[in-house]
């Protein structure tokens, strides 16, 4: 599209790398290179995606299918492991690990659970009924939006006290926060216990669907490879390569990143704090202002050029630099929840500015 249209495009990018939270750790031991992911980890039930994110890994290479080869989803049974549930002294009283499905009775008979949590436990995950039944239907979504997981479980399933510390880390390896700060609405979408049969109109569907596919949609590197991917097909200078799998370990030329000769440029390091139109006119150029991370301290005179900063000695600790730029034909893409505007010889976009997530 970029090379139909003959457009020019900058992308912004307050961060080091490209990418965002799709990160990735990269480690050298020896002679062994160790690559894993570092943020976002898969694509999560890509049978649902809407028709214009199906085409887009499709034009980047992904074959989801393809993924069914490479993730081996028998690999812990065939090693004689299961799932199991520690229960520490701190929290418990004693140290016990129950192996096995904590629905069966007999998998929590000699934890430090009190008989009436291990029953709790059990019918948190094996009742297929929701505890929501007192609430009309068309006010059950809005309910759980404003509450936290913890609260239903108390409050609406009557779990036990010691059940509610079992449960409290359940959200925490994934969203990073306890169930006292995970919404009871998101607990519902990714199928936490508790909810059953539940349905909540038209997210039930879609709920569904998640639960129809295994979470194997995602490279070495997790999501960075995706973002890698999309870098390549906007700057195919940037790295060799033409498929799924050679993007993992393909090196990149970061240096062709903001080349002046490429129709498409990423430059790193931008925090944009402004960017308009000159004299407000959407045919005219767009002038942004960002700081750019700088090794050396600046002068005073960088508060006069940026106005809107009162305190500059702030930024100058960070080691920032300002920058006010004209960009001529180029379309602007500002990453981190900020703002793009946009001129190219075939683009305008008129009206309100239109919010671009990074």
């Amino acid at each position: 599209m970029v090379r139909r249209f003959l457009a020019r495009i900058l992308i912004l990018d307050i961060h080091e790398d490209f990418g965002g939270h799709a990160s990735r750790n990269e480690f050298q031991i020896n002679d062994r290179r160790i690559i894993g992911y570092g943020g976002t980890m898969l694509l999560e039930a890509p049978g649902g995606f809407p028709d214009v994110a199906t085409k887009l890994i499709k034009d980047l290479g992904i074959e989801t299918q393809r993924f069914y080869k490479y993730f081996d989803q028998d690999l812990y049974p065939s090693l004689g492991l299961s799932r199991g549930l520690f229960f520490d002294e701190e929290t418990f009283g004693s140290d016990h690990l129950a192996v096995g499905d904590i629905t069966d009775p007999s998998v929590l008979a000699h934890s430090p659970l009190s008989a009436k949590a291990r029953s709790d436990l059990v019918r948190l995950y094996k009742n297929d009924q929701h505890y929501l039944h007192d609430i009309p239907a068309d006010q059950r979504g809005a309910i759980l939006k404003n509450m936290d997981y913890r609260t239903y479980l108390k409050d609406y399933a009557g779990m036990d006290d010691e059940v509610l510390k079992v449960m409290q880390s359940a959200a925490r390896s994934v969203w990073a926060v306890n169930i006292d700060a995970y919404p009871a609405y998101d607990a519902w979408s990714e199928a936490y216990p508790g909810f059953g049969d539940l349905n909540l109109g038209a997210g039930s569907s879609d709920h569904q669907e998640d639960l129809d596919e295994p979470y194997i949609f995602h490279f070495p590197d997790g999501n960075a490879s995706i973002a890698r991917l999309l870098v390549r097909k906007m700057i195919p200078a940037v790295a060799s390569g033409d498929n799924m799998e050679d993007i993992v370990t393909a090196r990149f030329d970061y240096g062709q990143l903001d080349n002046p000769q490429s129709p498409v440029r990423i430059r790193l390091n931008s925090t944009v704090v402004r960017a308009q139109h000159a004299g407000n006119n959407l045919s005219n150029p767009v002038k942004k202002t960002c700081l750019r991370r700088h090794l050396k301290p600046l002068s005073e005179k960088f508060g006069s050029s940026c106005p809107e900063y009162s305190r500059p000695e702030v930024l100058m600790q960070h080691g920032t630099s300002l920058q006010s730029l004209s960009t001529g034909g180029h379309m602007v893409m500002l990453t981190g929840m900020t703002r793009s505007l946009v001129k190219s010889p075939s683009t305008r976009i008129h009206g309100p500015k239109k919010n671009v997530t990074g």
